[in-house]
């Protein structure tokens, strides 16, 4: 007669530990143990996963502080008009203004004579209160001489 623990059947953990270790290794030409490079360890279990994104999720639970320690996002730094690229983007703006061009044209021919800075970081500048009247005052100027 069988005894109980001889008719057991393993678990799906027990199941999933065997395939995992199975799948890992392999017997190359020479008869030493080699690793699937599919397969990513834990460098501080040596625990082994299916891939990076099991690794990643295991380092998430079991080390958070490492695991955050290691990814951090750097912090964003806004780019800001220095003093000289306001003046010359508003000397253009109201150069346009004052030779008839339409104001819904304006950004487009900003950002036709200054290639290096983007049409929405024209755009920003261009809503600044203080640079609106810097461009109300330079056409108020302009159209006196």
């Amino acid at each position: 007669m069988e005894t109980k623990s001889a008719r057991a059947k393993p678990n799906n953990h027990q199941i999933w530990k065997l395939q995992i270790c199975a799948a890992a290794l392999v017997i190359p030409a020479d008869g030493e143990l080699g690793v699937v490079p599919e397969m990513v360890s834990c460098p501080m279990w040596q625990r082994l996963f299916k891939g990076v994104g099991g690794l990643a999720v295991h380092q998430r639970r079991a080390h958070p502080s490492e695991f955050h320690a290691a990814h951090q996002v750097a912090t964003r730094v806004k780019a800001k008009w220095t003093p000289e690229e306001r003046d010359r983007v508003a000397f253009l703006e109201a150069d346009l203004l004052v030779s008839g061009v339409k104001p819904g044209l304006i950004n487009s021919e900003l950002v036709k004579a200054f290639k290096q800075w983007s049409r929405e970081r024209i755009k920003g500048l261009r809503k600044r209160q203080d640079y609106k009247d810097q461009v109300k005052e330079l056409v108020v100027c302009s159209s006196l001489q």
